[in-house]
């Protein structure tokens, strides 16, 4: 009977450790910060708009009046690489509309990005 005390009590506290340790895992950031670089535009046009504006920064502007999200677009193709929704501040998304970004912040899923900061990109 005092083998199987000691093996339980072995079991146990094999089975906290490992729990102590996912639960540490779990308590870091599962969220880095990160830098992306694109273009501020909107999710109906992405990088070609066909908003009647005379620029893309007003067609951008005009189509998230119209309730289209803010956007990067990521990447090299007509429609970008990769595209993010934007969370944050939609001021500051207004006045990066239209223009290539560079944006710090957090990703939300797969397909957002929470902006902490956005500056223009340097050519």
């Amino acid at each position: 009977m005092k083998k199987k005390t000691m093996s339980l009590s072995a079991m146990l506290s094999l089975g906290l450790f490992f729990l102590s340790a996912y639960l540490g895992a779990l308590a870091q950031s599962p969220n880095p910060t990160a830098t992306l670089t694109g273009l501020v535009s909107c999710k109906h046009c992405r990088a070609i708009h066909s908003h009647k504006a005379a620029t893309q920064s007003a067609c951008t502007v005009a189509c998230t009046r119209d309730g289209s999200d803010y956007v990067l677009v990521v990447g090299k193709k007509a429609y970008g690489d990769k595209i993010y929704r934007l969370e944050g501040d939609k001021g500051l998304f207004e006045t990066l509309a239209g223009r290539e970004v560079t944006v710090t912040g957090r990703f939300i899923g797969n397909d957002g990005f929470h902006v902490a900061t956005g500056v223009i990109a340097r050519r």
